[in-house]
């Protein structure tokens, strides 16, 4: 499995819609783009620790009933996954997952319930627009067409302009409403799907690696084994092999040859093993 594969795309939801306050998603869109150049820059330990005490600060101004801010959690989840994948806490980053589509499911849910009023509004308010814009117009075009108006023919000529003109505009911020929440309710029901499926395929992996370990024979076998695949494997990015080192050594942090390829991917000494203090002799 490629991790990269896993690394899902946090994007901004807006609407065209009339202005909800947004308290979380507002904090969260200010942040978001700094985390993702942490994390491609290779430092996903201090992203997971920010991320972390900005969900313990600002977790409590994400509205339930607010899609946006929804949305925003669900990428706040997503990012700490990341970041937990990329420090080889891959059972932390699996339990984001999963909260992560449990939101998003949620809020997909919510948000479908939400608009389907919004747009029922907007399809009556459109037939009801569209024919008596269609009766003034006509009115309009026989003023059009007739010469020499009179005075109360031309003040009529006027207010039917400004009253089609009026409805050309509403009629537009309709349609566009419409195709606003169309485009939101595609991407999250996407989102949805795509974390549905991120939190499957990492709980099978985990499941995968659990047994992996057991038929090489304990962690220690497992990770002498997999160290030198991953050493040699120069397929993948350096971030992805330094992501599954990462692993490695949470799974046998004592093992060096895990150490020095940490160290020959992050340009960082190995940390020594603590030297054990040898037991004085009772004299």
């Amino acid at each position: 499995m490629r991790l990269r594969a896993f690394l899902l795309p946090v994007f901004a939801l807006t609407l065209a819609l009339p202005a909800r306050a947004q308290v979380f998603a507002d904090a969260f869109n200010g942040k978001r783009d700094g985390w993702d150049v942490k994390l491609k820059a290779g430092d996903a330990a201090s992203v997971r620790q920010e991320i972390e005490g900005f969900l313990a600060i600002q977790g409590a101004n994400a509205s339930p009933t607010n899609y946006s801010d929804q949305h925003a959690l669900v990428g706040a989840r997503g990012l700490e996954a990341r970041a937990c994948v990329a420090t080889g806490d891959w059972e932390a980053a699996l339990d984001n997952l999963q909260k992560a589509a449990t939101t998003a499911t949620a809020n997909l849910t919510a948000t479908e319930a939400s608009f389907a009023k919004l747009q029922t509004e907007h399809k009556d308010k459109l037939t009801l627009w569209k024919g008596e814009m269609g009766d003034a117009q006509a009115k309009l075009d026989q003023l059009n067409g007739a010469a020499g108006l009179t005075e109360d023919q031309m003040k009529l000529k006027g207010q039917l302009q400004t009253y089609v003109a009026e409805h050309q505009s509403s009629i537009q911020h309709s349609e566009d409403a419409l195709k606003a929440m169309d485009s939101a309710l595609t991407a999250l029901r996407q989102e949805k799907a795509d974390y549905d499926a991120s939190a499957a395929s990492w709980s099978a992996f985990l499941d995968k690696e659990k047994a992996d370990i057991s038929a090489a024979g304990g962690a220690s076998a497992y990770v002498s084994q997999k160290v030198e695949q991953v050493k040699g494997d120069t397929t993948k990015s350096p971030l992805e092999r330094l992501a599954y080192t990462e692993r490695l050594l949470r799974l046998d942090p004592s093992n060096a040859a895990a150490k020095r390829l940490e160290a020959s991917l992050t340009g960082k000494p190995p940390v020594p093993a603590a030297k054990k203090k040898a037991r004085r002799k009772k004299g």
